[in-house]
């Protein structure tokens, strides 16, 4: 904050040794929205009469302090005199290190006129954050407008003795030019009534980041629960102000990949598949694509670039409902992300498209390392739940890295009558030729071929009709085992746990476990659930510093 003074002693009828002067200033941030120091017509308390009569901001500030969080003023100064030259004019002065915060954002600045009976400068910026930010600068001038008399001395020259006003409507808090004093206006050698400005430059500007609301992914099961991750994003960092913490303590940064916290939640708990009896199995998914398939459709022999499957797309039909059955002679098209799931392995666009399908009964998607090998580490599904009315599990997956072709396969877990009992995996089910299919979208004749789109698109052939790339008659097996029948129920949800963080948003936890003893594995859903918390209680202003 800088005071620019010019001021000529001829306007107050000083002589030179008389010394006229500002006293040190006194500077508050308040909330524009909460009223102001004084108002003019009424009386000046103790330490305002204080100020304006000696010169003294220090009883005004003591006077705020004693109530200033009644009244939202956060920042007090008491500055320095204003020095005088020689050649009688007053230096310039400078503040620095004013902060103000976007509640108290307004800053009003009080210093005596000395040395007259009572007389004072008042200056007010009425706000200074706008548009969500800190104006970088402002300025206004000294001028009539911002010059009173307190109404506590009734000595009517400026260099009157103390005459302190005793009764009468002089005792209130007027414009100088309206208090009836023999000097009317302060001027400059020019003889105009702006005698100084006051500046006021942004130093720097800090805002703490808050995170934003939770953005939900994709449940990972349509019903009978599953779980999904959520993430929210670092907003409204500025400056020199902190990025914002996440549950693990670590801090986000301005990096576009570093600014967000992710979680894992609980989803559709309370979405039964079906409203009928369950059961629930452990599936298992073993590929087992050799080496020489990739070479014969000249795959390198090195093995640098490896055929693997795609994170399979798992969900429960009705048999009659199963797309598998209906696949060959129909375009991709009629199944929205089935062509990006056979082109690009990416399960989320269709598995988008079944999870609002309602002859789909639950949907889960599971992830696995690209380059697994085959014959190791079955991929299992822990919970794939099947109902009397929706028996027929259907598997879909990517063979990669080849143009369009996918795995298809449907498998019912009910007799009919019954479900089945668990299958051995001694004696697994086939994965073979024909579940293998051309999506007819792509036109590359080997698996390393450039992407080559088949304008028009054709329609799903099987795949050895198509382009006979894969040759190996047995590409994988599956088998199901039973979720025991006294290992499926969750007990209840116990209480919730203490918020990680007091302030700005933070996370608690509850949990549950599995089957009569607490032991189980086989329950369908998620032990953990999460909900936000703190999340009104802000942590620390926004604040701002000037130089003055």
């Amino acid at each position: 904050v800088k005071f620019e003074f010019d001021w000529n002693e001829d306007s107050t009828g000083l002589l030179p040794e008389q010394n006229e002067h500002f006293a040190p200033p006194l500077l508050i941030a308040y909330n524009p929205a909460e009223g102001r120091i004084f108002s003019s017509g009424t009386a000046a308390q103790p330490g305002l009469a204080n100020l304006a009569e000696r010169g003294d901001p220090s009883v005004l500030a003591t006077e705020l302090e004693k109530y200033r969080d009644d009244i939202s003023r956060k920042n007090l100064w008491i500055g320095g005199l204003a020095e005088i030259n020689e050649d009688r004019e007053f230096d310039d002065m400078t503040i620095s290190g004013v902060c103000l915060n976007d509640k108290n954002s307004a800053l009003q600045i009080l210093m005596m006129i000395a040395p007259s009976p009572d007389w004072f400068l008042s200056i007010r910026f009425e706000s200074l954050f706008n548009n969500d930010e800190f104006d970088a600068s402002a300025v206004t001038s000294i001028n009539p407008g911002n010059q009173y008399d307190s109404g506590t001395d009734s000595g009517l020259e400026f260099v009157s003795m103390n005459c302190p006003t005793r009764d009468g409507p002089t005792s209130v808090i007027k414009l100088l030019t309206d208090a009836g004093n023999a000097v009317k206006t302060l001027s400059n050698t020019a003889g105009s009534t702006n005698i100084g400005t006051v500046t006021l430059t942004r130093t720097s500007q800090k805002r703490d980041g808050k995170f934003g609301e939770w953005v939900a992914g994709v449940c990972s099961s349509s019903c009978n629960g599953g779980t999904m991750v959520e993430t929210r994003t670092c907003e409204g960092q500025l400056g020199d102000g902190a990025f914002c913490m996440r549950v693990d303590g670590t801090m986000t940064t301005a990096a576009a990949n570093d600014n967000t916290e992710t979680r894992t939640v609980s989803c559709n708990v309370d979405i039964a598949c079906d409203g009928v009896a369950l059961q629930c199995y452990t599936l298992y998914l073993d590929f087992d694509w050799i080496e020489n398939d990739g070479r014969d459709a000249g795959m390198p022999p090195n093995r640098l670039v490896l055929e693997h499957f795609s994170p399979p797309v798992v969900f429960v039909t009705s048999n009659a409902n199963s797309p598998v059955s209906g696949l060959v002679g129909q375009p991709a098209s009629d199944w929205p992300g089935l062509e990006t799931l056979a082109e690009t392995g990416n399960p989320a666009p269709f598995m988008n498209t079944v999870s609002q399908d309602n002859n789909v009964n639950q949907v889960i998607v599971e992830g696995m390392p690209a380059f697994q090998p085959f014959d190791e580490y079955p991929l299992l599904f822990r919970d794939v739940c099947v109902s009397h009315s929706m028996t027929t599990v259907n598997i879909f997956s990517m063979l990669a890295p080849s143009p369009d072709i996918f795995l298809a396969a449907a498998v019912d877990l009910s007799d009919g009558n019954a479900f089945v009992d668990s299958t051995p995996a001694d004696t697994p089910g086939m994965l073979t030729l024909a579940n293998v299919f051309d999506a007819g979208t792509d036109s590359g004749a080997t698996f390393l071929s450039d992407d080559v789109n088949t304008d028009p698109a054709g329609t799903i052939q099987l795949e050895s009709n198509a382009g006979n790339l894969v040759q190996d008659a047995t590409i994988g097996r599956w088998w199901a085992i039973k979720n025991p029948a006294d290992d499926t129920e969750f007990g209840p949800w116990g209480s919730w746990g203490d918020c990680n963080r007091k302030c700005q948003g933070g996370v608690r936890m509850r949990s549950r476990t599995c089957g009569p003893t607490g032991t189980g594995s086989n329950c369908v859903g998620p032990t953990d659930d999460y909900a936000n918390c703190n999340s009104l209680i802000p942590c620390e202003d926004y604040s701002v510093c000037y130089k003055l």
